[in-house]
């Protein structure tokens, strides 16, 4: 339909396409057999402190770009990391080992993709609150 201005005639088109595609479905999760182990997800029982220390992770709307702080424990500023997506900041912090431990690693992995969400749309970024809560 290139060329098409007439947006009637696309939303028309639109309409008759989206009947076409079949409903998305997932597998079953496939059943432990032989000895594999499943597991439920949970929540940490308990805060465990990093010792290679903590993390502030600000947005940039205005010029699309993610920056980082890295203090030690002591609350001293040791490191800046700054990039336009969080999968290259968090490059950085494994490989220059900022982070010790894997849950602290994944925390800040997941405050980076929302942070680059929010960029991404415009809106709002509190560290540790969780998307769409307003409390």
């Amino acid at each position: 339909m290139r060329g098409v201005t007439d947006a009637a005639r696309i939303a028309k088109a639109v309409e008759r396409l989206a009947k076409t595609i079949p409903p998305r479905t997932v597998p079953a999760p496939r059943l432990a057999t032989n000895g594999v182990r499943r597991w439920k997800g949970e929540k940490p029982k308990k805060l465990v402190l990093d010792p290679g220390g903590y993390f502030v992770v600000y947005p940039d709307i205005e010029r699309r770009q993610l920056y980082v702080e890295h203090y030690d424990n002591a609350g001293t500023l040791r490191n800046i990391v700054e990039g336009d997506n969080g999968i290259d900041i968090i490059n950085i912090i494994i490989r220059e080992k900022m982070v010790t431990r894997m849950d602290h690693s994944a925390y800040v992995a997941r405050e980076l993709a929302l942070a680059e969400q929010a960029i991404l749309r415009d809106s709002i970024f509190v560290q540790d609150r969780a998307p769409g809560d307003d409390k």
